[in-house]
């Protein structure tokens, strides 16, 4: 005798679940879906087969466990707000590397030539001079005059370009594999190619790709491993908890082929006596040293150059507000007019917080230009108005460098030529932020 699949819903929960209940058996009455709820269960219907095997998780309560389980508690993550790329209203700060370094690793230029007189002979990349505008400091600064030049190049990104898909999965205790229909309401079925790129939670918690070396958890497709069936996600080690919601999401990378989509943000050194540094929280620097961890030049000096009003080539469109931009290329224009790529290992885009006094700098934190160019970490800016009117280009907290050591100060540019318009305004804002490295003793 086939027994029947009885549908319950629970009076206090609202929760279904399905139970296949001899007809000798009395029905089960208190809820045994929801953690510690009190409701009873009321027969709903009956079906020949099931269309879930356990209950559909719900955000914000806890599953039944049996009694004596002890619930793991994870701990909450960290918010990620979006955060302005500003030094300044309508300004941004570009940390560029000391040396021109080609992408096939030969030291091809100096970035920053210590001279005085500029070479027409032999034309570098960038001269730098000290800065006469006060006749009366003796030791200049220096740094790149207003002639040198930076471009940013984003590309426009479009619907077909940002398209993804989502797949969601609930499986139980040691299921090692997904395929297949998944457990959404439209039961899309699960297909991707070798060349796509897929992000993958468990839990909520992203886990890796193999890449070539074992981890704690990760995840292969038939193009890490050929013991995979088309189309599948295996999964190491096996699922230990009882219940896991996997997401996947299956997206391709982008191309940069549209021209017309591309719009160059011009970069340029300023004098010291530029009404734009005195607006603009690193506006009183020239030259910095950044410590980044993950470089492989070590501690490289950098020079700064500024973008005022989000300034672009005069045949490039401005950008559009509510779009998003992902970085192609950074270029530097030679004294002969040449026009060369940069390797974007040991370039930063600084900023400030508001009001984007001199003190309001942030030391800690940078928007590394080689991790935004790497198509596989998807940083993407994003250009929109605040509340107040404000335009800025955006990212997401964590796709920032956090940084161990606060950027170092190499050359700073004389205070009486400038007037720090910012100086006496309060930050009204709980904006401010900062590196996840806390420095102290051990």
């Amino acid at each position: 005798m086939i027994n029947k699949i009885t549908v319950f819903e629970c009076d206090t929960c609202k929760r279904q679940i399905e139970l296949e209940i001899k007809d000798n058996r009395p029905y089960p009455s208190r809820c045994a879906i929801t953690y510690k709820c009190p409701g009873l269960y009321k027969k709903m219907g009956t079906k020949n087969s099931r269309s879930t095997l356990f209950p559909p998780i719900v955000y914000g309560v806890q599953d039944y466990i049996q009694r004596g389980t002890v619930i793991t508690k994870i701990a909450p993550e960290e918010p990620n707000p979006l955060v302005p790329l500003l030094s300044g209203n309508r300004q941004l700060v570009l940390a560029a590397t000391s040396k021109y370094i080609e992408f096939n690793g030969s030291v091809n230029d100096a970035w920053a030539k210590e001279n005085t007189l500029r070479s027409d002979v032999d034309p570098k990349i960038f001269l730098y001079d000290p800065d006469t505008d006060n006749a009366l400091l003796l030791d200049h600064p220096k740094h790149p005059m207003q002639n040198h030049v930076i471009r940013l190049e984003l590309y426009e990104l479009d619907v077909e370009t940002t398209a993804f898909s989502e797949f969601y999965f609930l499986e139980k205790e040691n299921a090692s594999q997904v395929y297949g229909p998944d457990d959404s309401t439209n039961h899309e079925i699960l297909r991707f190619s070798s060349t796509d790129n897929i992000v993958i939670t468990v839990n909520g918690v992203e886990i890796p790709r193999y890449s070539g070396s074992p981890q704690d958890v990760y995840f292969k497709i038939r193009a890490d491993d050929n013991n995979i069936p088309e189309n599948a996600i295996k999964f190491i080690p096996s699922f230990s908890e009882s219940s896991n919601a996997v997401k996947i999401y299956v997206y391709k990378t982008p191309t940069f082929t549209n021209q017309s989509k591309i719009k160059t943000l011009v970069f340029k050194g300023l004098p010291d006596n530029d009404v734009n540094r005195s607006v603009s929280s690193w506006g009183d620097m020239s030259r910095v040293e950044i410590n980044f961890q993950e470089s492989l030049a070590g501690v490289v000096d950098r020079f700064l150059f500024t973008c005022v009003n989000f300034e672009v080539l005069p045949d490039t469109q401005p950008l559009l507000l509510n779009y998003r931009y992902i970085v192609k290329a950074i270029k530097a224009v030679r004294d002969n007019g040449s026009v060369v790529d940069l390797d974007p290992q040991d370039i930063h885009l600084l900023f400030g917080q508001p009001p984007f006094s001199f003190t309001d700098k942030v030391k800690d934190l940078t928007l590394s230009m080689d991790a935004v160019m790497n198509l596989s970490n998807g940083i993407i800016l994003q250009y929109f108005q605040d509340e107040s009117g404000n335009d800025a280009l955006y990212v997401y907290k964590n796709d920032l460098a956090h940084l161990i050591d606060d950027i170092n100060i190499l050359e700073k540019v004389d205070d009486i030529l400038l007037n720090n318009v910012a100086a006496a305004q309060v930050n009204q804002a709980d904006t401010l932020i900062s590196s996840k490295y806390i420095i102290g003793y051990v």
